[in-house]
């Protein structure tokens, strides 16, 4: 029973992880898309 609820909290853990790192690769590329949005604004 005790090693089943570690292995739980374990894949828990790494679906947040998961979660984490694609939402901050989202706004890394969103970031990324938008400054290259205003420097073409401001070259033209």
């Amino acid at each position: 029973m005790k090693k089943n609820k570690e292995s739980n909290k374990e894949s828990g853990n790494f679906i947040v992880f998961i979660a984490i790192s694609s939402l901050v690769l989202i706004l890394t590329m969103g970031m990324t898309i938008t400054n290259n949005y205003r420097f073409d604004l401001v070259v033209h």
